[in-house]
């Protein structure tokens, strides 16, 4: 299948499942049109974003259910999150207002694109209620950049797009001047790597030059969106910004078109294809691809891991959601539809395939605005992170830890998540069976403290011919920031193993999760465990915490499996571990 056929496939699959969702008893008007997620138990508010992908679907299947679910949906937003301010609340438990923009987004895509899909008896009313939230977003002015006021990056970005649609539609000039008003501050925000910056945590900048930077939102949201604006408005300059902001997120894409945010500062909210409730990267390939024929392969390729995510016809959080019995959220799909929809409705022309950045062997790479560096020696491709800033809800993932191990014939070997389980957003997250001591992280740790969260480490590399060597050395810290014994970590990259040795000055314990499906067997014997086609050796017994769900621990957080391994160590002890394939 070529890309604009797969995307087709999986609007018609996801809208075909969340048509079915729909509550159709009139009787309650809390209820009826809403889209009941399974995997919550109840009715996200933002479900009417799911209007631009029900028409489209209607446009290509002739099928009057699609059309029918989006009216209904339409009626349910304005019953039961519209307020009297004129704006929709996240959730009916929920009053974040941002998201208003993202139903108008989808509105006003519907309006510009279907106009001769959408019959006579909606038009009007669709239009009115357009023009009506259009006029809220720009009079009340919440969306725009302001010191010391938090608001993350993607709806100040989203602002633009917002407007840029509301004046294609209405040709009133003042929201025309109002997005180009707000271009350079847009534009001000991206660091000189290229990635835009401000998600979770503000604008705030380290004295390392560290930035809240979040690869989900922006390769799903935030380039998309402000391409669209510049689409719509015919600013190619910041087209041609934005294919160079994709162009540097295009070095986190894996093999198998899988987005690693394993770092970003939302990456509480990170699944394996993106992020939780964001669009989906097809927007920025569809309005860019024509500056970059890398672009169409990603594209490609995401699309397609979409479509091996998809699971009873809607999308899932990571691979292993099914098998840690996680019904799939009902939001993965009725948002990334959207993006999905966008290349239905304008196809992306593939006519050449060609290889990701991060397939090529290239040494090493430093995201100095992160504190990210990647690692591409052999078959290994890896992640460390060593940022000076503090995400919400203790996500950070920092001192020099591996946050993601990717070995190009088996994938996934280790990835990392917050130290502690927390529901940063929660009506826009799903809880995991198990919520205590989950973290993935290949980590040193003693009673509360550990290596993961020291944000003030050293971090150096060595390089020759034969191998990479990265050294991490810091204090352990707490989830307060408090410091405690020092530790090293040393990762060395050889052409067929890593080895990991560590040494701490106090007594511990050496945590090191592995990827492995609860489907796959394993074999641990004293110091060795093989499973997947990996062995795992140690200089020291390897243990086995019992306990966990199907012997796994399961992070929502990327959505994998992973074996609960440790190993208990003493102070100045080097414990010395080799991961290798065969």
């Amino acid at each position: 299948m070529n890309t604009s056929e797969i995307n087709r496939t999986l609007l018609l699959t996801w809208c075909d499942k969340i048509e079915k969702l729909q509550i159709k008893d009139s009787t309650s008007k809390g209820l009826f049109g809403g889209i009941l997620c399974e995997g919550c138990g109840y009715i996200h508010g933002r479900c009417a974003d799911v209007i631009y992908p029900m028409v489209t679907s209607y446009k290509i299947s002739g099928d009057e259910k699609f059309l029918d679910c989006a009216e209904r949906v339409f009626y349910w937003q304005k019953n039961n999150v519209r307020k009297n301010n004129g704006f929709n609340v996240n959730d009916s438990f929920n009053t974040w207002l941002a998201v208003t923009e993202f139903y108008q987004i989808s509105l006003g895509s519907t309006l510009l694109e279907l106009k001769s899909y959408i019959p006579n008896r909606l038009w009007d009313i669709w239009l009115e209620d357009f023009i009506s939230v259009s006029e809220t977003i720009y009079q009340n002015k919440i969306f725009i950049y302001k010191k010391d006021t938090y608001i993350a990056a993607n709806y100040i970005i989203a602002y633009l797009a917002s407007m840029a649609i509301a004046y294609k539609i209405t040709g009133d000039q003042k929201y025309k001047d109002e997005a180009l008003r707000n271009e350079a501050t847009i534009l001000s925000l991206l660091t000189e790597d290229g990635h835009f910056y401000g998600e979770a945590g503000g604008f705030k900048i380290s004295k390392s030059g560290h930035r809240n930077i979040d690869l989900g939102y922006n390769v799903e949201e935030s380039i998309g969106n402000f391409s669209l604006y510049a689409h719509l408005l015919e600013r190619k300059n910041v087209l041609l910004k934005m294919a160079e902001s994709l162009k540097a997120s295009a070095e986190f894409m894996l093999p198998d078109g899988a987005w690693d945010n394993s770092w970003g500062s939302r990456a509480v909210k990170w699944t394996y294809y993106g992020s939780r409730t964001s669009d989906g990267a097809q927007l920025a390939f569809g309005l860019l691809a024509k500056y970059n024929p890398l672009f169409s392969e990603m594209c490609s390729r995401n699309s397609l891991l979409m479509l091996e995510m998809t699971q009873n016809g809607l999308l899932t959080g990571g691979k292993m959601y099914s098998e840690a019995d996680i019904e799939p959220c009902a939001h993965h799909s009725f948002t990334h539809a959207k993006a999905a929809a966008y290349i239905v409705n304008n196809p992306i022309d593939k006519t050449e395939t060609t290889s990701l950045i991060r397939e090529n062997e290239y040494g090493i790479k430093h995201v100095e605005s992160a504190g990210v560096t990647l690692i591409s020696f052999g078959k290994w491709r890896a992640t460390l992170t060593n940022t000076e800033q503090i995400f919400a809800g203790n996500q950070t993932l920092t001192g020099g830890s591996i946050s993601l191990l990717y070995h190009m014939d088996k994938g996934v070997v280790s990835v990392g998540n917050g130290y502690k389980f927390s529901l940063v957003e929660p009506t826009n997250m799903q809880i995991p069976m198990d919520i205590d001591n989950i973290c993935q992280t290949l980590r040193f740790e003693k009673d509360g403290m550990t290596s993961m969260l020291d944000n003030d480490a050293k971090c150096d590399f060595f390089a020759d011919n034969t191998c990479i060597t990265y050294q991490a050395q810091g204090n352990i810290t707490d989830l307060n920031g408090n410091k405690g014994e020092k530790y090293r970590l040393e990762y060395r990259f050889e052409k067929d193993k890593l080895t990991v040795t560590l040494k701490a000055d106090t007594d511990g314990r050496f945590v090191l999760p592995l990827v492995c499906s609860s489907n796959r067997d394993f074999i641990l014997t004293d110091n060795v465990c093989t499973f997947n086609e990996i062995t795992v050796e140690a200089n020291k017994k390897l243990m086995f915490k019992n306990g966990y769900y199907k012997n796994r621990i399961f992070n929502t957080a990327g959505g994998f499996m992973a074996l609960p391994l440790y190993i208990d160590t003493k102070a100045n002890e080097e414990i010395t571990l080799t991961i290798s394939t065969y």
